[in-house]
């Protein structure tokens, strides 16, 4: 039976600290527009292989009232494989450049 690791590490510990006080003070919590615990979204943000930015929505006195933390759809490797594929272009272009002078 696999059993998660429910310990949290130093980073999501301060992250769900921040995120539980903005929940004291009426805050809503949200992760990719659905509404989410400080835990849930300190584990993405910390341990899932992902980007995260924060949406800060105020009810118009400069009051936070809800934080959304939204993936940022481009993860490192992808960007990491789309460029190497593009040196890869590049340089089969230059290639075949070379071989026809």
């Amino acid at each position: 039976m696999y059993y998660r690791n429910t310990e949290q590490t130093s980073a999501e510990l301060a992250l769900t600290q921040e995120l539980n006080a903005y929940r004291k003070s009426g805050c809503r919590i949200c992760l990719n527009g659905r509404p989410a615990s400080p835990e849930q979204v300190a584990h993405a943000c910390v341990r899932e292989n992902q980007e995260y930015m924060r949406d800060l929505i105020d009810d118009g006195t400069e009051m936070i009232r809800q934080i959304n933390f939204i993936r940022v759809r481009e993860e490192n490797e992808e960007r990491e494989k789309r460029q190497s594929r593009g040196r890869a272009e590049t340089a089969k272009r230059n290639s075949q450049a070379m071989r026809r002078q």
